[in-house]
């Protein structure tokens, strides 16, 4: 068994004490799982896959615990589950989940809107066919920015700390920690790009599948005022790229990708990159080049170009065409996702 500190509630409030935390019990849960098998104690109160739900005991935040459950024939989804991101620690995620057997591969989805808009409800179409395909896949809500409130650095804290947290809750979700790959679009493209090479999980994500994503944010904020009357950008950051040099470099995946190449970092995860070559919103440059460092940089990448689709086509959502995992041009990609992942997840 596994023995866990309690926080404080000072420390289940700060970001950054709660994301360590979870960090440090996730390293836990993986040495446990590697030399300990057997009995589980588990985590705030979380059910063991299959079974019954539990309603009222303490949540990460020190709420309760609620999720609403569905049942189809072949997978489970639970909504609304705590784990502990945001300034509050009251964000959630939703779980798309195979029945029976295990351990699966996991798949983070990581919604886009600029940094600003977006919920984990768009991931509702790939979230079932992942799982039908055998994947466990957990959707995540983060904090969103405004003109007055940026996010940075702390959405990268709760992406950091799902991350944790699914990894602590391996065993009742019947997850392989060895096989979690991140998936977003847009915004969550960015965020999973650099989950993935962020220094306190580095080597976790062993597979970015990264769809119309931004890795050069000083870039876009320059390619962006062209073609937007906001600036989400600013937003996230809280300046501009003169204001706030550093800010954007730390959260800019290709120059973090470059630095971790130039202290010799094992860069050993694998990426899928998508964009569209009609794409007005973010450039295909963005993707192109971080192809492009990839491959110099001998790291395993893939890419597909789709033409005529523009912005917002690979999810479902209320106020944007997105389309279904059915429809093209996600039914063409489908496949080939699918096969990356089975390839290097």
């Amino acid at each position: 068994m596994v023995e866990h500190r309690t926080l404080t509630a000072a420390e289940r409030t700060a970001p950054d004490h709660r994301a360590r935390a979870l960090t440090e019990r996730a390293d836990r849960v993986t040495r446990a799982q590697r030399f300990r098998p057997g009995r589980w104690r588990f985590l705030h109160g979380r059910r063991p896959h299959g079974a019954a739900p539990e309603r009222g005991r303490s949540g990460p935040a020190g709420g309760a615990l609620q999720w609403s459950q569905v049942m189809t024939t072949d997978i489970e989804i639970r909504r609304d589950v705590l784990y502990g991101g945001g300034p509050d620690g009251n964000l959630t995620v939703d779980l798309y989940l195979p029945t029976g057997g295990g351990p699966y591969p996991a798949v983070i989805c990581l919604h886009g809107g600029a940094w600003r808009a977006g919920t984990k409800l768009v991931y509702r179409a790939w979230g079932p066919w992942l799982a039908r395909a055998g994947y466990a896949v957990m959707s995540v809500d983060y904090r969103l920015a405004t003109p007055d409130s940026p996010s940075w650095p702390g959405v990268l804290a709760d992406v950091r700390t799902a991350l944790a947290w699914l990894t602590a809750q391996a065993p009742a979700l019947g997850v392989d920690v060895g096989r979690i790959a991140a998936m977003g679009d847009s915004a969550g493209a960015h965020l999973a790009a650099l989950l993935a090479i962020d220094d306190a999980v580095l080597g976790r994500v062993r597979v970015v599948v990264g769809v119309y994503g931004v890795y050069d944010l000083a870039a876009w904020w320059a390619d962006s005022g062209g073609v937007r009357q906001d600036d989400p950008a600013r937003d996230l950051i809280g300046g501009t790229p003169p204001e706030r040099p550093e800010a954007y470099a730390a959260a800019s995946p290709l120059v973090q990708v470059r630095r971790l190449a130039k202290q010799g970092a094992g860069l050993d995860t694998a990426w899928f990159i998508i964009w569209s070559e009609t794409d007005e919103l973010v450039s295909p440059a963005q993707s192109q080049t971080l192809v492009a460092m990839l491959r110099d940089l001998q790291v395993p990448v893939e890419s597909a170009a789709v033409a005529d689709y523009g912005h917002f086509w690979f999810t479902v959502q209320e106020e944007h065409p997105g389309r279904d995992v059915t429809e093209e041009p996600n039914a063409s990609l489908a496949p080939r996702i699918l096969r990356f992942l089975q390839a290097h997840g």
